[in-house]
């Protein structure tokens, strides 16, 4: 991920010792990828041999947040699902502090990144929805915070931005208002949040792990579906229709009600991650301090996803279940 906060081999090695007892430092390796935390390789060298895990220094969110983002994985990962449950010290605690800052060690996971995922690679992220939701249905946690009113602040701060950009996003953001309620009637639970490709590695069409779980948040299940097809599924221009199809086989069958909704839903996310692009380029926050990594995203990617999903007709939609 991004590097905001520069750390060196003196400031993580007082931790060592209440969380990895017995093993000592080989190397620390800034990770460069990502935008919106600090993170470390740290390899590590014990009696047992050599491992790396992964050290990540939250740039905004509180340490008092933490603890339930530490749940939700250890939780995930006693059912199976291959994400990263952080380590606990000697005391059970998950949090420590870096720079001044919470953070957590996690696991590295093995795997790769893809670029253009094929279509068992997405029916593998499908499935891995269908066995995380089926832990998470129900389960309460803090609402999503990107709301409506939310995007309209941004609009509101933004005070650079183009005119016509605001315009466009203004009206996407009224289109929005009627749908709303719908939305939040569908079958809720806490959804990952930013189920994007680089949240994901694969060995082959394996998938070996998800990270990232930090937007994590109670919302309408389909809102991650949303946001896998938007990325995993969006070619040239446009969704592909077979990776859609392989996506949604390796979910759960949709409620009639998430069907109808789908393209609503579409147009949610993409909207949510474009106002947060806007936010991150407009906004003057933090991530203008990154020490190394890119650390903005293009917000007209996430237009022309919203613009997309505005014309899909229910007959394309109901074909990608069939």
């Amino acid at each position: 991920m991004a590097v905001y906060t520069e750390l060196t081999p003196a400031d993580i090695g007082p931790w060592l010792p209440r969380f990895f007892q017995g093993e000592r430092l080989i190397r620390l390796t800034p990770i460069s990828g990502g935008i919106e935390n600090t993170n470390y390789f740290v390899d590590l060298e014990g009696t047992s041999g050599t491992r790396r895990v992964v050290l990540t220094v939250f740039e905004t969110l509180p340490a008092r947040a933490l603890p339930f983002f530490a749940r939700l994985t250890v939780k995930l990962a006693h059912h199976g699902l291959p994400v990263p449950a952080p380590f606990e010290d000697q005391r059970g605690h998950w949090v420590c502090r870096m720079g001044g800052k919470p953070a957590m060690w996690l696991p590295c996971l093995p795997g790769q990144h893809v670029t253009r995922p094929n279509a068992p690679q997405c029916k593998a992220l499908g499935d891995f929805m269908q066995r995380m939701h089926a832990q998470t249905m129900n389960v309460p946690g803090e609402p999503h915070p990107r709301t409506l009113a939310w995007m309209q602040d941004v609009l509101d701060r933004a005070v650079t931005m183009p005119e016509a950009q605001r315009m466009d996003v203004l009206q996407a953001i009224r289109a929005m208002g009627d749908a709303m309620p719908a939305i939040e009637a569908l079958p809720r639970g806490v959804v990952h949040g930013d189920l994007f490709i680089d949240n994901a590695l694969f060995e082959g069409d394996r998938l070996t792990g998800v990270i990232d779980f930090y937007h994590a948040a109670q919302a309408p299940l389909l809102f991650d579906v949303a946001v896998a097809l938007n990325d995993w599924c969006f070619r040239d221009g446009d969704y592909d229709d077979a990776s859609c199809t392989a996506l949604l086989s390796g979910y759960r069958a949709l409620e009639p009600a998430e069907v109808q909704l789908l393209a609503s839903v579409l147009r949610l996310a993409a909207l949510r991650f474009w106002v947060s692009r806007l936010d991150s380029l407009y906004g003057g926050g933090y991530q203008h301090r990154a020490k190394a990594g890119e650390t903005l995203k293009d917000p007209g990617q996430m237009a022309e996803r919203y613009h997309s999903a505005s014309t899909l007709t229910s007959s394309r939609v109901t074909a990608w279940l069939s």
